[in-house]
């Protein structure tokens, strides 16, 4: 059945699932269906947030170990591991939403069975028939549910390609607010803590999206957020076209964002050119006055020397700024391992020609210049053109699956050279 919320993705509801006539497959039954009522919202919604930049329905083994931390669920490498092979999906590792929520239910199940001494059978499975387990059903007893694991950062850094320094700087960055929470827990007089508000600089598609919410996880775990969430703005969502428009618009961004993350992209775009007036200047002003409460914590992005300009728009943004982390651009090797990812995620193969080394070595037939504008989006641009020249050999009669699906060595090399060519002029 289709999704209440229109998001078109299907989904399992109690109703689709046989009703036992009792026992103890009855009281799993009635398990499974009140996890379906309770938890379809919530989970929606997180695999939403991961899958809308591409909107395939499916999330890749990196996505899917993100949605589940965000959502403060830990497996270790083996567990993992093992928890996809279970799923069974036959996307060519990417998972979809029926697989994220068995995914969730499994971890709900394993949590009981390493807390309690007697709790669900070992392993039970949704089909069109309906629900069966393996074991023997039995109502869980005895202490209460342990709590959910903390937040692994390490597990996260480890799905972000490149960007090494970021990486050494956040893990540093939680060490410090790990070192202030354990002064103020000894008692002794400390300075008044405030959430620090950060800029990150760099080109597109350097992941600061991504690190912005990796900070906003670890604030949440660390008890400085309330939630945890991001929620991202540009110039258009803060800024009106009349007087006092403009600050109604801002308080309202900030207020959704209470308790997590206000991630501010291309903010030099609040500032406007020299000789001109508009209602940005505004906006800064609001983001301002709430940056001084320290909830939510404010994140301002964009290219580093447009960011100069930003900051020196308003001499109090260099004291509430307290953070800065510079993303370098992708090299070629970066590029290519970023590629690996999106060719999954598009549902495609490559034949055994198609080694990193290859792969690298065409890739860096992009010149540097346009790395620097285009970063990771360069991989996906180069999935669609591999795609495009993989159509042009075929014939329309083709059926064969390995054939329909595997890009080769050749069709990525034309991709690469009609990025170029596209470009051309301009590089």
């Amino acid at each position: 059945m289709e999704n209440p919320d229109g998001t078109g993705i299907l989904t399992r509801s109690p109703g689709d699932l046989e009703r036992p006539s009792g026992g103890p497959e009855l009281a799993l039954w009635k398990d499974i269906c009140s996890y379906i009522q309770k938890a379809n919202s919530t989970l929606t919604h997180i695999f939403r947030s991961f899958d809308r930049y591409d909107s395939d329905g499916v999330l890749s083994k990196p996505e899917l170990r993100l949605a589940l931390i965000r959502m403060g669920i830990n497996f270790t490498e083996v567990q993992f591991d093992g928890l996809l092979r279970s799923l069974d999906s036959d996307r060519n590792g990417m998972i979809s939403y029926v697989e994220f929520a068995t995914a969730h239910r499994k971890y709900k199940r394993l949590v009981l069975q390493d807390g309690q001494s007697s709790a669900h059978g070992s392993s039970f499975t949704n089909s069109s028939q309906g629900c069966s387990s393996s074991h023997s059903y039995t109502k869980p007893t005895g202490p209460a549910k342990p709590p959910l694991p903390t937040f692994d950062l390490e597990a996260a850094l480890q799905g972000i390609i490149g960007q090494e320094r970021v990486k050494t700087e956040i893990r540093a960055f939680k060490k410090g607010l790990v070192l202030d929470r354990n002064r103020r827990d000894t008692g002794r007089p400390v300075w008044s803590f405030t959430a620090p508000h950060m800029m990150m600089v760099g080109n597109p598609g350097t992941g600061k999206t991504s690190i912005a919410r990796l900070i906003a996880m670890i604030l949440k775990e660390l008890g400085v957020l309330s939630k945890g969430h991001l929620v991202e703005v540009q110039r258009a969502d803060l800024v009106a076209g009349y007087v006092g428009q403009t600050a109604e618009k801002t308080k309202n961004k900030i207020e959704e964002a209470k308790g997590g993350v206000l991630f501010v992209d291309e903010a030099y775009r609040l500032v406007p050119s020299e000789g001109t007036k508009d209602f940005g200047p505004e906006a800064v002003d609001e983001l301002m006055s709430a940056m001084n409460q320290g909830d939510p914590v404010m994140v301002f992005a964009g290219y580093e020397k447009e960011m100069d300009t930003f900051l020196n728009s308003n001499a109090g943004l260099y004291r509430r700024i307290s953070k800065q982390f510079h993303f370098s651009d992708y090299g070629a090797a970066e590029l290519a391992q970023i590629f690996l990812l999106e060719v999954k995620r598009a549902g495609f193969d490559l034949d055994s020609e198609c080694t990193l080394e290859n792969l690298e070595e065409v890739l860096s037939r992009i010149s540097d210049e346009q790395r620097a504008v285009m970063n990771g989006g360069i991989s996906k641009q180069l999935v669609s053109e591999g795609r495009r020249f993989l159509d042009d050999r075929l014939d329309e009669t083709e059926t064969d699956a390995e054939m329909l699906f595997t890009l080769t060595i050749k069709d990525l090399i034309q991709g690469v050279e009609a990025i170029i060519a596209q470009w051309g002029q301009r590089y």
